[in-house]
């Protein structure tokens, strides 16, 4: 008979391989987007969004905006685009100056309008200059000259943004992937941690298989409140590899990424009670109650 952990653990890492194993959280969110199953891109993209992911912010507001997944609310699109103008993302940027323009889930706003769109296409959005220009022939010279002052004294609120994607334009290479996923995980991207500790997981080219440095960096993007993260470090705590077997730490993390949506979570905490005691799983759920993100 095989040891308890190694069938827990097998019974984990299959519901684990239900989507493919590098796909981030965000990805199965856009992939629920593009195949307009929109409800679950929603489900998906809120907690990230609550944890500070401004790519899912910037598209929440849009889908709330366009009623996708949910009745049309200006105010949710318009709270979702301001936390990701706040960072300095250019289309969240563009897309709260339009509703400042009209109205819509704010308070309708000429100088705010021009000030969001004004940093929007500082930061390189096409649409944004000539939407502000546009609008500027309606206001007076102190309004301009108002919205102008805002714009030059705006400051993004730090601990919020998400690294852009690596881009390679046609040089793509393992090497230069993992370079830039190392370099974004290094300064605390809690994605580039996530899609680190998988690559490491797997012995994905150019990186050996390493457990124990697949679990550094799935930790450090859980405790930063990433659940994919955090789920994948539910079932190396199962499994034990890297990282001491610890039933009562994998259900920990099994919990809190389950608290944020994820069904694979879900089932793997329930899989998990069938095999612990009371007194285990209170323990379990105590230290998931009390536990709190740390954002590097």
């Amino acid at each position: 008979m095989r040891p308890l952990q190694h069938v827990l653990a097998a019974a984990i890492l299959a519901l684990s391989m239900v989507t493919s194993v590098l796909a981030s959280p965000f990805e199965e969110a856009i992939a629920a987007y593009n195949r307009e199953d929109y409800a679950i891109a929603l489900e998906l993209l809120r907690p990230l969004a609550e944890s500070g992911n401004v790519r899912a912010q910037s598209l929440l507001g849009f889908m709330y905006e366009g009623g996708m997944g949910a009745l049309p609310d200006d105010f949710e699109a318009a709270k979702w685009y301001g936390r990701a103008a706040d960072t300095g993302d250019a289309i969240a940027q563009y897309n709260i100056g339009i509703m400042h323009l009209n109205g819509q889930g704010v308070p309708q706003d000429p100088v705010r309008a021009y000030m969001w769109l004004d940093l929007a296409a500082i930061r390189g959005h096409r649409g944004a200059a000539m939407d502000r220009d546009r609008l500027a022939a309606s206001m007076s010279a102190a309004q301009i000259a108002d919205a102008q002052r805002l714009a030059r004294e705006w400051k993004p609120k730090p601990g919020a943004a998400v690294a852009e994607p690596c881009k390679f334009e046609g040089d793509y290479s393992p090497a230069k992937h993992v370079q830039c996923l190392r370099q974004q995980a290094e300064k605390g991207d809690a994605n580039a941690q996530y899609l680190l500790g998988l690559f490491y997981m797997i012995g994905e080219e150019p990186l050996p298989q390493d457990y124990e440095e697949a679990v550094k960096w799935f930790q450090r993007s859980a405790n930063q409140g990433f659940a994919g993260a955090q789920f994948k470090l539910a079932t190396m705590y199962w499994a034990g590899k890297g990282v001491k077997q610890d039933a009562i730490q994998a259900h920990m993390w099994a919990n809190l990424a389950a608290a944020q949506g994820m069904k694979m979570a879900e089932g793997a905490r329930m899989i998990a009670e069938e095999h612990m005691t009371s007194a285990q799983i209170l323990q379990a759920q105590k230290m998931a109650r009390e536990w709190k993100p740390k954002p590097e």
